[in-house]
């Protein structure tokens, strides 16, 4: 009885050792989107929920930078640059 339980205490221990935890995203099944009143859903599936005043400047918001007295953004669009307050 004394190996019995043994046994089965060793072979618990080992179908748990195999357990794997898979994790994913939150937004797997999701389209990407941009939301201004809620949480966006980011290409890779992630959220990102604005903590401030949200302003839509354009589809593709690359080559932008905080201004140096942080009061404003400016916006790099071959051959443009535009500030943004």
């Amino acid at each position: 009885m004394k190996k019995l339980i043994l046994f089965l205490a060793c072979f618990s221990s080992l179908s748990t050792a195999n357990a794997q935890q898979i994790l994913e995203v939150p937004g797997l099944n999701e389209f990407a989107k941009i939301d201004t009143n809620g949480h966006s859903v980011l290409p890779s599936g992630r959220y990102v929920t604005p903590a401030g005043k949200t302003l839509r400047i354009t589809d593709d918001p690359f080559g932008l930078s905080i201004s140096p007295d942080k009061n404003g953004l400016l916006r790099f669009i071959m051959p443009h640059l535009h500030a943004l307050i």
